[in-house]
């Protein structure tokens, strides 16, 4: 819910996160950055649109770009005709859509409680641990308050995993596509939620005055030495600087508050954090909420107009990959593996067979998951935010290895692996023992979520993921290619799509094997991780 023998497979070369870096000469300053100094360069936000909003408006690619439309009409329209002769009615992928998303009103339960967990739990404590830990009278307890609110912030991720679990498990099981919704949206609050605690916390472990402040302090201080005041103590300083936070603040507004300006700023104008505020006000944490990116910033740039044009566009373009999507899957999918079961028995080369018609699910998945939750829907939040960095991705469909490949899918969690992750794993000094041991956490800590959002939402345990991940996956990753760039993007593009025809066909035929009664293992924690279509009959393996 992100390349080399240095250890940066997944992380990559640090110029895609660091704007600064970017134009001095890629990889080879990074490295040389990483053996001056023990910290890593943090992510920074610019103006820029997303690489197929930018390819659009040329001509060439708007032609290939309507030929595909014109290619998934022809075959949406080929099996509604296939369809209404052979059964005599319309279905146009409906039914499975309606069977993935069914009992709206218990999942959007769900959904709505997850976002009302940072706002009305996380930010009020975070909130009165960051004030009152800054107080004089706290000082001999300012320690016992930190572990509180500690153990208040592991509550909260442990409610956050566990009520939906609870809910889908042993209450009511929630359909598939609802349940694609609920893990993501539980993944992303998550994710959220961590990168705005471990951001402010550093600032409030480590604070710093700005210069403005600073000369308010000291006006401050001086002010009341004839009172006979002892007010030139840290512990008071930090006091004074929480109570002179709103006026101060107010003064500089004009100055920093990139979110009600109506025009873009230079990069050099441009401040992402409140050097004088210890905790962000509450308005910081709902735009980060729904902004397209999991880096906490007090401030992103931001573009000066909102353009429902291009909103209603991606809308569509969303709408139309999930109807499509939904299409293809019952075509290539449930059709072809609704009855298998111990009733209706398949063998191990029509199994097979079936597998490599996946690929086409395989494809449609990858592409189309990719342009409605990387491209469409993130687009449709930043220009609703007006967020101003529309890097979600980078151009992967031109990798040649998979170390590039996991650089540039998905932006966004890329970003967040690195910068809370990986830099912080090779400042701890674990990159200085061994450059990959950053690297292979990240990949472990993927592969662990990747494979709970899957358990979550199949209600099945099946590594299939886990396994092509952190075996030949991480192999390839680690494996550079610059002598065939053209055979590495090829086999890449390739080797994903069958990666993905792999996951249908496992996934779906441990559905079907527990749809159609075959029999589970003697305890449900068992029945969990054991896939009954190995053990039930369902394959002829003669």
């Amino acid at each position: 819910m992100g390349g080399s023998s240095e250890g940066d497979s997944i992380m990559g070369d640090v110029r895609d996160n660091s704007e600064p870096l970017e134009s001095k000469s890629g990889g080879n300053h990074i490295k040389s950055y990483k053996k001056r100094s023990k910290t890593l360069p943090e992510k920074e936000f610019r103006l820029r649109q997303s690489i197929l909003t930018e390819l659009m408006e040329q001509k060439h690619f708007q032609a290939c770009h309507n030929f595909i439309i014109a290619l998934m009409v022809h075959y949406a329209l080929g099996g509604i005709v296939t369809d209404f002769v052979e059964s005599g009615s319309l279905d146009l992928g409906l039914t499975n859509a309606k069977n993935l998303f069914g009992k709206p009103i218990l999942w959007l339960k769900l959904v709505v409680l997850l976002h009302l967990t940072p706002m009305l739990v996380l930010y009020p404590g975070f909130y009165l641990w960051a004030n009152y830990r800054s107080q004089k009278y706290f000082n001999s307890t300012r320690h016992l308050l930190d572990k509180c609110f500690y153990l208040f912030l592991t509550g909260i991720f442990l409610m956050v995993f566990y009520i939906p679990i609870r809910v889908h498990f042993q209450d009511e099981r929630i359909p598939y596509g609802a349940c694609a919704v609920v893990v993501i949206e539980q993944l992303r609050i998550s994710m959220k939620m961590y990168a705005f605690a471990r951001t402010n916390i550093k600032r409030i472990l480590n604070p710093s005055v700005s210069p403005a402040l600073k000369s308010k302090l000291e006006e401050h201080v001086s002010s009341n030495k004839h009172r006979g005041s002892d007010l030139t103590g840290p512990q008071s300083n930090e006091n004074l600087r929480n109570r002179k936070n709103k006026e101060i603040i107010k003064g500089e507004e004009t100055e920093t508050d990139f979110s009600t300006h109506r025009s873009a700023h230079p990069a050099s104008e441009f401040k992402s954090f409140d050097e004088d505020i210890l905790c962000p006000d509450f308005s910081k944490l709902l735009y980060f909420l729904y902004a397209p990116t999991l880096i906490y910033r007090d401030h992103y740039p931001r573009n000066n107009i909102r353009r429902w044009d291009f909103i209603g566009w991606h809308l569509a373009h969303m709408f139309g990959c999930v109807m499509f999507y939904s299409l293809v899957q019952h075509r290539f999918g449930y059709v072809l593996l609704q009855n298998f079961g111990p009733h209706n028995p398949m063998t191990f080369k029509e199994l097979v067979s079936i597998g490599f018609c996946q690929i086409i699910v395989g494809i449609s998945a990858m592409y189309l998951g990719w342009v409605t939750m990387l491209h469409s829907m993130q687009n449709v939040f930043a220009e609703l935010l007006r967020f101003g960095d529309r890097g979600f991705y980078k151009a992967w469909w031109c990798c040649t290895s998979m170390g590039e490949y996991h650089r540039t899918w998905n932006t966004p969690v890329q970003d967040f692996l690195y910068n809370y992750v990986y830099k912080e794993a090779w400042e701890k000094g674990l990159g200085q023992k061994a450059k990959w041991l950053p690297t292979l956490l990240v990949f472990v800590l993927s592969n662990i979520f990747h494979e709970y959002a899957m358990s979550f939402a199949c209600q099945f345990f099946c590594p299939v993921m886990g396994l092509l991940f952190m075996g030949p996956g991480t192999f390839l990753t680690f494996l550079p290619n610059k002598k065939f760039p053209q055979l590495g993007n090829i086999f890449m593009l390739y080797s994903f799509s069958l990666g993905y025809a792999f996951f249908h066909i496992f996934y779906m035929v441990e559905h079907f094997a527990r749809v159609n009664d075959c029999p589970g293992a003697s305890t449900p924690l068992l029945d969990f991780f054991i896939p009954r279509f190995l053990t039930c009959g369902a394959v002829k393996w003669n």
